[in-house]
């Protein structure tokens, strides 16, 4: 089986990532990312694995790589958006703008960061697919099998090709 999953269509990309009428939430948490932005970066430090994927496809971090693995759902920004949006509709813009407030809890603020700084890096390191598994910021592997992508890291760190792809 090719490890690499670029022969099909990603269930993801069939939905937008956010919808337009929930403009005025995407720019309270874009303003609330930028603001807590440099909390996300030590999170993405050297000697890391980062795991980008949507709940559609959850991957499973064995538990001797967990504490220097990052886990990014990038469509729990939605879900997120859902709980804050959650009858909305019958509200004023200023109510809606209080009722915001206080249903954004520290939690809802740290997952909509990872997730917002989890998309622009996908953007940065022009990742085609979901679920990507980033090594040090330097090869990505497409899918879901964290131990398997980590023992071609491995091989291929010890052959002295990191900048290689897998």
């Amino acid at each position: 089986m090719n490890r690499y999953y670029k022969t099909h269509t990603p269930h993801w990309r069939a939905k937008p990532i956010v919808k337009s009428q929930r403009n005025w939430i995407l720019l309270s948490t874009t303003t609330l990312f930028l603001s807590f932005g440099s909390l996300v970066h030590s999170a993405f430090a050297q000697d890391s694995i980062t795991v980008y994927t949507v709940s559609q496809h959850p991957v499973s971090i064995p538990s001797a790589q967990q504490s220097i693995t990052r886990l990014i759902t990038l469509d729990r920004i939605l879900q997120v958006e859902d709980i804050l949006a959650f009858g909305l509709e019958t509200l004023d813009e200023q109510q809606r703008l209080s009722v915001t407030q206080s249903r954004l809890t520290d939690s809802h603020r740290r997952e909509l960061i990872l997730a917002w700084q989890g998309l622009i890096r996908i953007r940065n390191q022009e990742i085609k697919f979901l679920p990507a598994i980033v090594f040090n910021q330097q090869a990505v592997w497409y899918g879901t099998n964290v131990r398997r992508a980590l023992s071609a890291w491995q091989s291929q760190s010890k052959k002295g090709r990191q900048n290689e792809p897998l």
